[in-house]
């Protein structure tokens, strides 16, 4: 079968409804796809990367696979898609553990020429913007004492790229990563990243349809000069209309992606003030 292409069929049960030859939308749950799956029959449904390292792993053993980490405490290998301002762009496999800056120096060549990293979307849109230095105090006060920081600041470069890790630091990683160099424009990106999220929600949910829209309206208007120094002290208040959009998205969402769907912007507004400083209007 042939995927529609769609985001929302990254959504396992979305993906057994296109399958059917529905509307790709996800389905309430439970039940789970392991007992009522496609044409509601049980069905197991998970990444190719994940079904292809099976065959081996039962040939030989989880010991042998867990033992081609890069570091004691992680476990296997894992493909990552890199793309952005590196020399070598591709899909790699790398030891689980690594550093950033080893899969961006290692496996795909550096950074382009001319460019210095600003900045990475470790999981896609969905993570948002993580800065090439990332503020100590972003991550929870159980984990500080064991990052190598310098004057306040952790370099994204020294992350090791290990899901459980990136749990504890409350930081998500993914297959994707899009790896920014210092000519980006964060700005544009953050208004890409919303109007992809704005076209690819598949409505079902309302509180999804109207947040991603109206992320994608603010995202806008910052591009386009139309916001107050106000108006973006605002958003980033507990109470900004992204907070409250954002956690009624996430307690209301059928899928992943009303769980997300703010991060571009709000990951903007945390790191990126600098990038929006200059596209400010004066207050009338």
């Amino acid at each position: 079968f042939v995927s529609p292409g769609g985001y929302i069929c990254g959504e396992q049960t979305a993906l057994v409804e296109a399958i059917q030859d529905h509307r790709a939308e996800p389905r309430n749950r439970p039940p789970e796809l392991q007992t009522n799956g496609l044409h509601d029959m049980p069905t197991l449904l998970n990444n190719v990367e994940t079904l292809a390292w099976v065959p081996s792993i039962v040939l030989r053993d989880g010991t042998w696979y867990a033992q081609q980490a890069a570091r004691p405490d992680s476990r296997g290998a894992r493909f990552f898609s890199v793309s952005g301002d590196v020399m070598r762009p591709g899909v790699v496999e790398v030891p689980v553990g690594i550093t950033f800056g080893q899969l961006i120096d290692d496996y795909c060549g550096g950074m382009r020429t001319g460019e210095q990293l600003k900045a990475a979307a470790l999981s896609g849109p969905s993570g948002g913007f993580v800065p090439a230095k990332i503020p100590l105090g972003s991550f929870p006060k159980s984990t500080q004492d064991r990052l190598p920081s310098q004057d306040g600041f952790v370099n994204l470069r020294d992350l090791e790229l290990d899901v459980p890790l990136f749990r504890k630091w409350n930081l998500m990683l993914g297959g994707g990563i899009v790896v920014y160099g210092t000519s980006a424009d964060m700005v544009e990106q953050a208004v890409v990243c919303q109007e992809f999220y704005r076209s690819e929600s598949c409505g079902k949910c309302v509180p999804c349809r109207i947040g991603s829209t109206r992320f994608a309206e603010l995202a806008s208007a910052i591009q386009a000069g139309e916001c107050t120094p106000q108006t973006i002290e605002s958003l980033q208040r507990p109470d900004s209309v992204i907070a409250e959009l954002g956690t009624t998205m996430r307690q209301t969402a059928i899928c992943g992606l009303g769980t997300v769907a703010a991060n571009p912007l709000s990951s903007l507004l945390t790191y990126f003030r600098d990038e929006i400083q200059p596209r400010l209007r004066e207050s009338s």
